[in-house]
């Protein structure tokens, strides 16, 4: 997991809403995770803070990939 982003992302899916590491590999689907869009909102929010440039519910939909999602958000040009 080379992608900072991403790093960020798995690392806050299991401290702060625990889905085990082991369900956090790049092709996992928000929904597949059982992250509903209340967490997902969140998330978006502690992203935001974290990364330092607007981050919106609607930019991690619940069947978009932890990878997919990710390269989205660092393609906004986060320098993580």
């Amino acid at each position: 997991m080379n992608n900072p982003v991403m790093r960020h992302i798995v690392e806050i899916l299991n401290d702060k809403f625990y889905v085990p590491h082991a369900d956090l590999a790049p092709t996992a689907r928000f929904e597949d995770l059982n992250v509903d869009s209340l967490v997902l909102a969140e998330l978006a929010v502690i992203l935001q803070q974290r990364l330092g440039v607007p981050v919106d519910e609607s930019d991690l939909p619940a069947e978009m990939t932890i990878a997919d999602a990710a390269e989205n958000l660092s393609a906004k040009g986060v320098a993580a």
